[in-house]
């Protein structure tokens, strides 16, 4: 039986470590009687083993009741067992939308004449300003304030 060994270089910045592995519990010369008991004490500890764990049991989120919209979160959904559960299920994650979300997202503010008049001067001095900015661009010689004053004049 070989064994192996990386030493450690004679330069000190070296980090390799020196690797010397064990020798292997299951002997050669082992009886089967010896190796029955250790695979039947290896049954016992593994047994064990499972016996300590807790069992998971995967609780789902509840599903969306017909009609209510659903916007899906792009991952996984959460067990939900336990509020720091983070097991993942293999479901997708959504979230639903609840009624005042719904009503905010849908309902329209209604405006005035006097504030859809405002609005739409604001435009027109806003696209005003754009094509004096545009002609001041082109001729460099006035600014764009200096033609609106001149065409206001």
């Amino acid at each position: 039986m070989s064994t192996i060994c990386n030493k450690i270089d004679s330069r000190e910045s070296s980090p390799t470590p020196v690797f010397t592995p064990e020798k292997c519990p299951i002997q050669e010369n082992e009886t089967p009687a010896t190796r029955e008991e250790k695979i039947t004490e290896l049954d016992e500890l593994i047994r064990s083993m499972y016996l300590s764990s807790k069992l998971h049991i995967d609780i789902f989120p509840p599903a969306p009741e017909p009609g209510q919209i659903v916007i899906p979160t792009g991952g996984l959904a959460r067990c939900i067992c336990t509020p720091y559960c983070t097991k993942e299920l293999p479901q997708p994650a959504y979230r639903i939308l609840g009624e005042s979300e719904e009503d905010n997202r849908w309902n329209l503010e209604k405006k005035t004449e006097e504030e859809i008049l405002q609005d739409a001067e604001d435009i027109i001095y806003k696209t005003y300003m754009d094509v004096l900015a545009e002609k001041t661009r082109k001729s460099k010689k006035k600014t764009a304030r200096q033609l609106y004053n001149e065409l206001n004049s």
